[in-house]
């Protein structure tokens, strides 16, 4: 396929996945199984987006042979969700997370169960809860489907930022089928903070109700009283005034106290035992961390949290062990075996020899 062809086929499944993600927030109140519908098949659509900009053929279910012809006809079978987040995974690294995977296939849960057994009764009580755990799951699929578009594969899709940007506050207007459970969540929040526990806004619903109970140093999930929206945190004490600062599965943050901000280096700075390296280095040893992270291929960027658990303070994947590529001996989590052949991800390891 011509580049040119390529581009236009891109361009015809994002203004698909854009009009079905209009489409469902305009049906939201009143057809709310078509909004579950609309919504499933703009994640479907999007994901297979980013694996058309690698190839064409990628977007061809792995149970029929890819045929350009048919592909271009437009009869030809395409790749279900599942096998679009696989080959994304495989093809496209690093990948989607797997708090991104589980938030699309829960969407694709709901819409399965809306399809075969959603009645409407008419009683405005069970419509407004039904709507408010379709918003729940939308605003949480929609967090990560805006990271990958604008951050992660920005590339892509830059052409279509103002229009995510436009979507994007379209569907912050659904906030407000929350505010009842907002309200019946206060007497928790006021009875948490009196124990000692943080609330933070959520960064799915924008809330102030996603919950801390985690200490300093300690790695620990965070969740929305409002939304459930579930996160990987950690806090660290403040070196200016000695409050608790939360990184909230991202690595920068702020100070609520003092306002000063902080930076993946100091994430893994905090984490770092200097008396504990300078021993191990004293007695011709080795101290290892920070090391490599297998999941994002981040570099030296995974710290030692507590035994056996391992943070990575870029995509804050937790890890329970890391190994050493026989080849190039660096250190990493998530390192694969016969890596003195294969190489790791930051080198090709022997089999390059053969490629040169």
């Amino acid at each position: 396929m011509t580049n040119k062809n390529q581009n236009i086929v891109l361009h015809q499944l994002m203004d698909n996945a854009i009009d079905f993600l209009n489409q469902s927030i305009r049906d939201l109140r009143k057809k709310p199984k078509y909004s579950v519908i609309h919504f499933h098949a703009a994640i479907e659509l999007i994901l297979k987006s980013r694996l058309l900009e690698e190839h064409w053929s990628l977007v061809v279910s792995p149970r029929k042979d890819p045929d350009l012809s048919e592909f271009l006809s437009g009869s030809f079978v395409s790749v279900s969700l599942d096998d679009s987040i696989n080959r994304i995974n495989k093809i496209i690294p690093p990948g989607l997370n797997k708090q991104q995977i589980e938030a699309f296939k829960a969407i694709t849960k709901h819409r399965n169960r809306m399809v075969h057994f959603f009645h409407s009764t008419g009683d405005e009580k069970e419509q407004a809860s039904k709507i408010q755990e379709i918003v729940k799951l939308q605003l949480t699929s929609w967090y990560y489907l805006h990271i990958l578009m604008l951050q992660q594969w920005k590339e892509t899709y830059q052409p279509w930022r103002t229009k995510i940007g436009a979507l994007d506050k379209k569907l912050r207007n659904h906030l407000f089928y929350l505010e009842a459970i907002y309200d019946d969540s206060k007497p928790r929040i006021n009875k948490g903070k009196a124990e000692g526990w943080i609330y933070t806004p959520c960064i799915s619903c924008a809330f102030d109700a996603s919950e801390h109970q985690g200490g300093i140093k300690e790695v620990y999930q965070s969740e929305c009283l409002v939304c459930q929206f579930t996160q990987t945190c950690v806090q660290i004490e403040c070196s200016e005034c000695s409050h608790p600062v939360i990184f909230q599965g991202d690595s920068s943050s702020t100070c609520s106290q003092c306002q000063h901000a902080f930076d993946q280096d100091d994430l893994i700075s905090s984490f770092i035992d200097e008396g504990e390296a300078y021993l191990a280095v004293k007695d011709g040893g080795h101290y290892p961390f920070p090391v490599n992270c297998g999941a994002c291929q981040g570099y030296e960027s995974v710290v030692e949290v507590s035994e056996n658990e391992y943070l990575c303070a870029e995509c804050f994947d937790i890890a329970d062990n890391y190994g050493t590529c026989e080849y190039c001996n660096d250190e990493s989590t998530h390192i694969e075996e016969d890596t003195y052949y294969s190489g790791c991800d930051h080198c090709d390891g022997y089999s390059s020899r053969y490629q040169e």
